[in-house]
């Protein structure tokens, strides 16, 4: 552990994040009110962070299916030339971070 948990308490028998998770997470551990509120954060958050992967995925799929219907649909999808081609590789872009992200990767 790092030097700034060195002596807290019982979290300096903590070996891992795994174990300090277990510590700060677990309902048998007694918390401060702001360990507690450690808790119910950590909770929102990770929920949070589920319903944004789902929509990710959801926009994802969406935006692949709109490539490949202006893809196949031709040029007359945009104005003009120009524009088709640069909406396309916008599009492609999109999708490419949003996969990275999706993979956990750096966006």
């Amino acid at each position: 552990m790092s030097e700034e948990f060195e002596n807290d308490g019982p979290y300096q028998d903590a070996q891992s994040a795994e174990e300090l998770e277990r510590y700060v997470m677990g309902s048998t551990f007694p918390k401060t009110p702001a360990e507690w509120w450690a808790c119910r954060e950590i909770d929102r958050l990770r929920a949070r962070i589920a319903e944004l992967e789902a929509a990710l995925v959801d926009v994802t799929a969406h935006l692949v299916a709109a490539v490949s219907l202006l893809e196949r649909g031709g040029k007359k999808a945009a104005p003009s030339n120009k524009m088709f081609d640069q909406m396309i590789v916008d599009y492609k872009n999109c999708i490419e971070r949003s996969r990275a992200a999706l993979n956990g990767e750096k966006v």
